[in-house]
Order: C-alpha cells, then structure tokens, then sequence
C-alpha cells in the first residue's frame, strides 16, 4: 500500500478560473503538500484522525497562495481546501477514512449495492 500522496490545488484551477489558476505560481507548477501516513494506522479512529488532520492542514497551504486577493478570497480559499480535501480522501482509498470525512461535512455515505 502507498503510505503518501500529493493534496494539490490544480485541479481546483478550472473550477474558479484564472484567479486559482494564477495560485500555480509562475513556475506553471501546482502548489503541492506530500502528506505521508506511513507512520499511522489506518484502522484506528486515532490514526484516521491524525491523517485527516495532516490533510486539512496540507489542504490550508496549497489554498493560501498570496495572490489570492479580492473580496470573495475566503470563499474561493474554502472552496479550494474542500476540494483539495476530498480529493486527498479519495486518493488514500480508505473507507474509515471516507467514513471520518463524511461525518464531519454531513455528507451522506453512497448507498451499498446490494
């Protein structure tokens, strides 16, 4: 199992235009956090925690670029940490953690085939 990924906010660039995209830097490069979770245990609440965590946090620096300016930067910084959260969520492919990230954004869980 991969123990790391990337929370990235490129994706986020086509969703709110020029100003997330601007937020690549001049470089033309997405602003990136390497979150690892070697270290944590993924079966544990504590662990899921912890990850989360890590993930919010990463999710803060690449959404907080300085050329965010303008009146609606808070919104477009918040939507930018959400997506760049679920994303990291989904990448992990973890259902504990899918589970944890549901609960705390009151997002109902996908209906089970049965």
């Amino acid at each position: 199992m991969n123990s790391r990924f990337i929370v990235t906010c490129l994706a986020v660039s086509a969703a709110f235009g020029p100003l997330t995209a601007a937020a690549t830097a001049n470089t033309g490069d997405a602003l990136q956090r390497v979150v690892s979770y070697g270290d944590l245990n993924l079966e544990s609440h504590e662990g899921i925690s912890r990850l989360y965590m890590r993930i919010k946090s990463a999710a803060k620096d690449v959404c907080e670029p300085l050329v965010f300016s303008g009146t609606s930067v808070s919104l477009l910084q918040s939507r930018c940490q959400e997506h760049a959260v679920e994303q990291a969520v989904a990448d992990v492919r973890s259902s504990r953690l899918t589970t944890f990230h549901m609960s705390l954004t009151n997002q109902l869980a996908p209906a089970q085939p049965q």
